[in-house]
């Protein structure tokens, strides 16, 4: 009796681990594979709370179990697979398309996880027009979906575009800040003229954070400028000295690409890859069958308008040229540009995507400017335009000298403002980081010297440029320099300049996701024009 007895405990104890180990499978699966059938009802919840152009890493919104996430099986873009949802033989203007992305690895598997870096458009070739996804869901499985709405007719291609793995956004963030600040080389130069007409000179490196001891502290603390350098060992030479700041590019590519493996650098530099699944979809547009009279030329001219929140799609390329949803652009001419500046001065204040725009302006205007790389000035007449780079960090291998490069925050504060001055204020390839914080503290001082500037001259106009995609064709410097970078400072710029209806926006980041031009840290002329027109339109109404 008491054999039978323990049997049936033995019989009952076995039933219960099969069922556990049954419903745990089950579970993964779960957690590996959301089923697909309620994907209209998960698209009309997550519509409102998605508007993002480009996907960040997911995990950030729905965290899975680092266990369930092997970074060894990269997604792989020639096994991918997109598909649209709601296939038909023409569409019509105004309706949507739903696109489906699912990744899959080098062997043919679904991915199991999400957080892929992922690009898309929709666009025709000749006149080119391309538009970006309206929403876009992660479900966190390795499906992705993605709505656009169409607004022009003709033969229309889909475009996705894998600029990072999930994994390989793991590997970004898996390096610390710490190793990345040590790991890129400034040197700092000191010279001493003593009046018998000796001179001393001495190179030393230079960073965010001090290398060694001792050092000289040479920060501007009130503008978030922290910059230290290792003390010159000539004892002619004081921490007073500091002339010139300049950037080893290549000693510092080296030292980040020795913060990865090989098989992350390989990974790393498989970047912006299309999705070449066969035959890629595409389909035909025709007008719509609403009656409507309605054309572009009814909207208004695009005026100021406050720096969004948010990142969402705002506009499309129609026929080469940018189109807002809520407005127009100009397309000027030099002659209208000369006219529109007369009694006007513009500052420009930044990186070199800043000077971009003032040579722009130089040019049209016919203006022979004077200065060099770091500062320009060009006055004819009535007009006046100035380009001013930041302070350092200034990652470039030019040789700055200190007194022509000057911290943003410092340059506010020392203008007078008023009517007629516009301030055009683009800060971001030389200071992001992965953490985000420097930039974030950097872009806060800037806010406040515009706050002061307002105070005392509120019909100031200033304009705060967005970022924009870049080329990727720059090893380990990924590591800083990525789009995926880029994007995580843009939503800081946004969150910091966002409160504040005073400061108007200029949005390249939109053009540049959907351009038909490469990418570039300077967008290309197609793309530049457009970004000229639409900074005009808003400054010449």
């Amino acid at each position: 009796m008491k054999t039978f007895k323990l049997m049936m405990v033995l019989l009952i104890i076995s039933v219960i681990v099969i069922m556990i180990s049954i419903f745990n499978c089950h579970s993964t699966k779960l957690i590996f594979r959301k089923p697909m059938t309620p994907i209209y009802s998960h698209f009309r919840l997550a519509k409102s709370a998605i508007h993002t152009t480009v996907v960040s890493n997911s995990k950030e919104q729905v965290k899975l179990p680092q266990v369930y996430k092997n970074c060894t099986s990269f997604s792989t873009p020639s096994k991918s697979l997109v598909e649209i949802v709601n296939p038909r033989t023409v569409y019509r203007v105004s309706e949507q398309v739903i696109i489906r992305i699912e990744a899959r690895t080098a062997n043919g598997s679904i991915q199991p996880f999400g957080g892929d870096f992922l690009r898309m458009k929709l666009f025709s070739k000749k006149p080119y027009s391309a538009i970006g996804p309206d929403t876009f869901i992660d479900y966190d499985n390795g499906t992705y979906l993605a709505t656009f709405t169409l607004r022009w007719q003709g033969i229309v291609n889909v475009s996705v575009q894998l600029v990072h793995s999930s994994c390989v956004i793991d590997i970004m963030k898996g390096v610390t800040q710490k190793s990345i600040e040590e790991g890129l080389l400034f040197w700092g130069k000191f010279e001493r003229q003593l009046k018998k007409g000796t001179s001393y000179s001495e190179n030393v490196h230079c960073g965010h954070v001090p290398r060694q001891f001792p050092y000289c502290n040479v920060s501007a603390n009130h503008t978030h400028g922290p910059w230290f350098c290792n003390k010159p060992e000539n004892t002619n030479i004081t921490c007073h000295d500091w002339t010139e700041s300049s950037f080893d590019m290549s000693k510092s590519s080296e030292n980040l690409r020795h913060l990865l493996t090989d098989v992350e650098y390989t990974a790393l530099e498989r970047t912006k890859i299309p999705l070449t699944t066969l035959p890629m979809p595409s389909f035909k547009v025709e007008a719509s069958n609403i009656t409507s009279s309605f054309t572009t030329s009814q909207l208004p001219l695009c005026t100021f308008q406050p720096v969004p929140s948010g990142i969402a799609t705002r506009g499309f390329f129609r026929k080469n040229i940018w189109q807002p949803f809520d407005c127009r652009l100009t397309n000027f001419k030099s002659e209208q540009i000369k006219s529109c500046l007369n009694g006007k001065s513009m500052h420009f204040f930044g990186d070199s995507t800043a000077r971009q725009l003032y040579k722009y302006v130089e040019v049209l205007i016919n203006c022979t400017a004077e200065g060099n790389f770091w500062i320009k000035l060009c006055s004819q007449g009535n007009v006046s335009i100035l380009f001013k780079f930041h302070g350092p960090p200034v990652r470039i291998v030019h040789s700055a000298p200190i007194r022509q490069i000057s911290y943003l925050t410092d340059e506010i504060d020392a203008l007078k403002g008023g009517p007629g001055v516009y301030i055009v204020v683009s800060v971001w390839a030389h200071i992001g980081m992965p953490d985000g914080h420097f930039y974030k503290a950097r872009l806060i001082s800037i806010k406040s010297a515009i706050d002061r500037l307002l105070q005392r001259s509120p019909e100031t106009r200033i304009i705060v440029r967005s970022a924009n995609t870049r080329d990727h064709s720059i090893g380990a410097f990924l590591l800083v320099s990525s789009d995926w970078v880029a994007l995580k400072g843009e939503r800081t710029l946004r969150e910091v300049f966002s409160k504040d209806e005073r400061i108007s926006f200029l949005d390249v980041w939109d053009m540049t996701l959907v351009q038909q031009s490469h990418d570039y840290i300077h967008p290309h002329l197609p793309t530049l024009v457009q970004t000229i027109n639409y900074l005009f339109t808003m400054i010449c109404k």
